[in-house]
């Protein structure tokens, strides 16, 4: 009795086991199903987004969009080049000169008396003197470059 007892409660252990083994198998397959329907709503919901973006529509759009950012681009800097041509090298001098008159202005006083005899100073009249004849000589020149770019800048803003 004791002997049939032992492979009873032996039986029941491999049928237990068999039976945790069914239910985890069932588990994985309604785990498995359920990813199947997830994957089935998301192929659906990628088709109607493939519908509705036409891609063909959005390659033209792209296009004009490109055309008209470079055709910006060109007037914008075709404007900046008329503003500076405009404002010409006498605004920053003045500038400089307003700046300059500033700080002598605020530091007027705050220096004498003190010795200055090892702070290094500017450049020679000379070398600045000999340095001005060829800027000039280089501005001379700017305009007809800068008129040569604006013709070509036109051209290419005619040709968009």
């Amino acid at each position: 009795e004791i002997v049939r007892a032992r492979k009873a409660k032996e039986g029941m252990y491999k049928s237990r086991a068999v039976m945790n083994n069914m239910s985890m198998q069932l588990a994985a397959n309604l785990a498995l199903s359920k990813a199947a329907g997830c994957m089935q709503k998301s192929a659906e919901v990628l088709g109607a987004m493939n519908d509705m973006m036409k891609i063909g529509e959005m390659s033209r759009e792209m296009h004009a969009m490109a055309r008209e950012m470079e055709k910006a681009g060109m007037i914008e800097e075709m404007m900046n080049e008329g503003i500076e041509a405009m404002d010409g090298d006498d605004i920053e001098d003045e500038a400089n000169m307003q700046v300059e008159k500033v700080v002598e202005e605020l530091t007027a006083g705050m220096f004498e008396g003190a010795d200055v005899s090892n702070v290094p100073t500017a450049a020679p009249a000379a070398a600045t003197a000999a340095e001005e004849p060829t800027q000039a000589r280089g501005a001379a020149e700017e305009p007809v470059a800068d008129e040569a770019e604006v013709n070509a800048l036109r051209d290419r803003l005619q040709a968009l």
